[in-house]
């Protein structure tokens, strides 16, 4: 599928804060790998050259998302290029991202709360359908195709990978597509190819996360136990009778306190979560409704940066929804509640069933309105397959509850030369928050040598 006579390359000015020894450009290739020779994309590239003038190797990195410009974080590369002193670095916005034709829906970007239940469903479906039949082009599969056909073309030695949050999913697919090309991947923040459609790790980690933010923190003076008994008692009453909020247009639900959960239990406001959710379960719901009406707010995004359109549609392209998109809508949803009402009531933990998939960050019905995809097999995730012996690294925060411990763990196992190496205390993407995670990657990256999976449990703990 991959040819070099598929992709062209114009090099041009950088246009960025880089030094001036990285070179720039756009490639075109095909908006439809599988069909090549009609329409075409341009993507945007960047290579920071070895530092030692003599290439070992190629480093490409992988951003999250999906939707997130990696050219608006390329700062945070050029000192990196130092640490892998002789490997060249690709940089590459992918299709729909950054330089390379940012996607756009107005429905989502210009958003100023994050949505939940019924409002996310509408929203993404809009943004379908304002992006039309292109919103076909965009899978992570294209990409992985772009990213590999610019390194060919640029005649760039042998890639090692290092993915972030959705960026690792990126970097798996690559590996899948690419495995006799593939020298190492690192995985910082992961979860597998094989996703489960109902995102249960998250709530079923909560607890786990509360109890190790209560060992490590002076916030839970009755211990975690109780102020677990609190989070299931507000979850509780919340999905009975929701709680008006004067200053938003929706109430605090059972969903949104999901949602609060998910943001809080790892964050900063750990110790105002269990003040104000201690209240509440006393009924007092002042503080909470505070912490939440908070939590909703989006900051102003610089759409150049972030892609919300993108990520809608890489993630109805690509990721398993707990229903058949190839059905009509009414009976999509007609499957969805079937199979969301044979679920046990304790399948998400504190949280009802009902409730998690009304909360923002699940995505099992995100896609009910959005049109089927149009998408040839070999463009398709494959996500059934055993990953190649390619030497992976994982690494995860063990209170990460973006991509959680339970699905990296699943990632780690999906490849037979790996490791999961965990990260105490550190949260979604672990690089950029412990010096032990950095210097393992970096070395990772240099000599693919697996390290001890306990390699960084002496690591600091902030407090």
């Amino acid at each position: 599928m991959l040819r070099d006579t598929d992709v062209s390359l114009a090099p041009t000015a950088c246009d960025m804060d880089v030094p001036a020894t990285v070179t720039c450009g756009f490639a075109r290739v095909p908006s439809d790998w599988s069909a090549p020779g009609r329409k075409t994309k341009d993507v945007f590239y960047a290579v920071l050259p070895a530092k030692s003038g003599r290439s070992e190797g190629t480093v490409i990195p992988f951003m999250g998302g999906p939707g997130e410009s990696i050219t608006g974080v390329i700062d945070l590369f050029v000192p990196f290029s130092d640490a892998v002193g002789d490997r060249d670095i690709l940089i590459v916005d992918v299709r729909g991202a950054g330089r390379s034709g940012a996607l756009t829906c107005p429905v989502l970007d210009e958003a100023t709360e994050l949505a939940n239940g019924d409002t996310q469903v509408r929203q993404i479906g809009e943004c379908g359908d304002q992006l039309g039949a292109e919103r076909n082009d965009y899978t992570t599969v294209a990409s992985a195709l772009d990213v590999e056909a610019i390194r060919r073309s640029l005649d760039l030695e042998l890639p090692s990978l290092i993915g972030f949050s959705y960026g690792t999913w990126m970097a798996q697919v690559y590996t899948h597509l690419f495995p006799n090309e593939v020298r190492a991947a690192v995985l910082d923040g992961a979860f597998p190819l094989d996703q489960d459609p109902w995102a249960e790790d998250v709530p079923n980690s909560f607890e786990t996360v509360l109890e190790l933010r209560c060992a490590r923190t002076r916030a839970c003076p009755d211990g975690a136990p109780a102020v677990a008994t609190a989070m299931r008692t507000v979850a509780d009453a919340l999905a009975a009778a929701p709680v008006e909020m004067d200053e938003l247009d929706q109430d605090l639900t059972e969903g949104l306190f999901a949602s609060v959960l998910q943001f809080s239990l790892q964050g900063e406001d750990f110790a105002i979560l269990v003040t104000a959710v201690e209240s509440a379960a006393r009924g007092d719901y002042e503080a909470l409704v505070a912490l939440s009406s908070h939590a909703l707010r989006i900051p102003a995004q610089d759409p150049s940066n972030v892609s919300p359109a993108l990520s809608a549609a890489v993630s109805c392209n690509d990721y398993v929804a707990p229903f058949d998109l190839s059905d009509d809508v009414a009976t999509r949803r007609t499957e969805y509640h079937h199979r969301l009402d044979a679920l046990p009531a304790d399948a998400f933990g504190w949280i009802s069933p009902l409730g998690w998939m009304s909360s923002a960050w699940e995505q099992g019905d995100m896609c009910l309105d959005w049109k089927e995809p149009d998408i040839a097999p070999e463009l398709r995730i494959p996500r059934d397959e055993r990953g190649p012996n390619v030497p992976v690294l994982v690494v995860n925060g063990d209170i990460d509850l973006q991509t959680p411990l339970l699905g990296a763990k699943k990632v780690a196992a999906a490849f037979p030369n790996s490791v999961l190496v965990t990260v105490p205390n550190a949260t979604h993407v672990a690089f950029p928050q412990s010096d032990c995670a950095a210097a393992l990657a970096t070395a990772f990256l240099l000599d693919p040598t697996l390290p001890a999976a306990d390699a960084c449990a002496d690591a600091p703990v902030p407090g």
